[in-house]
């Protein structure tokens, strides 16, 4: 049985007074046998200066001033003087028995370290950050990236796709919001690690058993670095949006295209949104939700539509202003 971690701190302690005591009293010994030649010892007396009074130190702290003009104490003595040898053989001790304690304490820590690291759980690794880095992103324009999904739903129990915007640095896990805690992925990532960033998140409202509805709504932050659902944001722009025509939800048995039909820009509450709209409503609400728009990509009559999907995020234009990006998922 490996001793504790009390029991290892209080012999390393013991053992570190033990050689400090051995250190002074080799110290005061080799000062005794200098004060009976008559040699100015090192830790006994400082280098006395013009009109000064001789200073004395603590041996542990006291360092010796040389100067060209005087020489050191032993420096003077000749090669086999017997003082000389003393003080190069207690120096030689000094460094072995330090070299002694480094290792002994090493080889004593040595079951805690290894008893700790297997205790210790190791740190997350998020498998999806490959993906959510812009350089790894932009190569992965229009395909599909190559996702785990065995190790994704082992890391991310939750995660239902992965959502990305061709031509940006839009690429995320989109995971369902948990019934009893529907925003608990507004401070935690996909893994469920706290974080400011969140994870984009599929309303708990809009899901039935799992599986979301024909009207679903995802939530994501708009961060000022550019990342999470910031890209989003650029949908105020007509430009940016013909430009950006649809997104790519990824999930494992295939790759849907959601076409981006219109945006709108709306106070936090103030969109005329629905948890109950089913998939005959669709049509309808497409038509009035349309016609409050700031941003209108297709004008054509809905048809064939499975479901509306709508991404909302931060607009930073005004107080509490978001913007609804919706795109249609086809039959």
């Amino acid at each position: 049985m490996s001793p504790s971690r009390s029991a290892l701190r209080q012999r390393a302690r013991r053992r570190g007074i033990h050689a400090c005591r051995r250190l002074q009293r080799q110290t005061r010994r080799r000062a005794a046998v200098c004060r009976r030649e008559g040699v100015v010892c090192r830790g006994e007396i400082a280098t006395q200066r013009p009109g000064k009074h001789p200073r004395r130190h603590h041996p542990a702290t006291t360092r010796r001033m040389k100067s060209p003009e005087q020489p050191g104490p032993t420096s003077a003595l000749p090669s086999g003087h017997p003082l000389r040898i003393v003080g190069q053989s207690a120096a030689l001790s000094v460094m072995g028995l330090g070299i002694t304690l480094s290792l002994g304490a090493g080889l004593a820590l040595l079951p805690y370290i290894q008893d700790q690291s297997q205790a210790r759980p190791s740190a997350p690794v998020h498998h999806y950050e490959l993906f959510s880095r812009p350089a790894q992103t932009k190569q992965l324009l229009g395909f599909r990236p190559a996702l785990d999904w065995v190790v994704l739903r082992e890391t991310m129990p939750q995660v239902y796709g992965w959502l990305t915007l061709p031509q940006t640095d839009l690429s995320t896990p989109l995971v369902c919001a948990p019934a009893n805690d529907p925003d608990f992925y507004l401070h935690h990532d996909a893994q469920g690690h706290r974080s400011s960033r969140g994870c984009p998140y599929l309303a708990a409202e809009c899901l039935d058993e799992g599986s979301p509805k024909p009207f679903g709504v995802v939530y994501g932050h708009h961060m000022k670095d550019g990342t999470v659902f910031a890209p989003l944001a650029s949908y105020q722009d007509e430009a940016f949006a013909r430009t950006h025509p649809s997104l790519l939800l990824h999930r494992p048995e295939a790759t849907t295209t959601l076409e981006v039909w219109f945006v709108l820009v709306a106070s936090n509450g103030s969109a005329p949104l629905s948890w109950d709209w089913t998939q005959e409503d669709l049509p309808k609400v497409i038509e009035e939700l349309r016609g409050q728009a700031s941003v209108v990509l297709r004008s054509d009559e809905p048809a064939a539509v499975q479901r509306l999907w709508c991404f909302v995020t931060c607009s930073y234009g005004r107080a509490n202003e978001r913007t609804l990006v919706f795109a249609v998922e086809y039959a």
